[in-house]
């Protein structure tokens, strides 16, 4: 499949102004709600790390399309975020579904969060929270997002059972949501 998979994205840049030679290495193995395709692709002579994400039956396309969507948003802010390179949203893509292609930012994705020794497990802990106010300092209205529809919120409990699931916590989530917990806004103001 991958040379197919590497065929099919050369086409679709070649139909869309882009001569590429595409190279697929290799699929990841976690992460299994869409397709991830590790390879390259070459223009004028630069060679890129790309990423392919194709959503999975289970999915539905309307994923990758979100994805899109907020790569789009936080582009320019500062974010930490791979580069959007290419994307499709529609069906009748070379993939028969959309998908996107970004540049593939460098570090290591820890599979357990247990598994992560001390002082680094509160250092990512630190830069996730730091990730998190600047994500939530962006103005909604003025990106690709603005006028959609927000997705259903999860409940405070909710958000605490999936935390709970990667304990131990480090001091600043559970004092976050020690906070979190005695300013809830009223009911009439909560998503449902």
């Amino acid at each position: 499949p991958r040379d197919s998979i590497a065929a099919a994205l050369a086409d679709w840049l070649r139909t869309h102004g882009t001569q590429a030679d595409v190279r697929i290495q290799a699929r990841a193995t976690v992460g299994m709600s869409q397709e991830t395709w590790f390879g390259t692709a070459e223009t004028d002579g630069t060679v890129h790390e790309i990423v392919l994400r194709l959503p999975t039956a289970a999915s539905g396309g309307h994923s990758i399309i979100a994805q899109r969507s907020a790569l789009q948003a936080v582009a320019g802010h500062g974010l930490p975020v791979p580069a959007l390179m290419w994307f499709d949203d529609g069906s009748d893509s070379a993939f028969g579904r959309p998908f996107i292609v970004m540049a593939r930012a460098p570090g290591q994705v820890p599979i357990g969060w247990n598994e992560i020794a001390e002082p680094l497990r509160t250092a990512l802990a630190g830069q996730a929270i730091d990730i998190l106010v600047a994500l939530h300092s962006i103005d909604v209205a003025s990106t690709v997002l603005a006028g959609s529809k927000p997705p259903p919120s999860m409940s405070l409990e909710g958000l605490h059972r999936l935390f709970c699931r990667l304990e131990p916590l480090p001091p600043a989530v559970n004092a976050a949501f020690w906070w979190l917990e005695r300013h809830r806004p009223p009911p009439s103001l909560r998503s449902t």
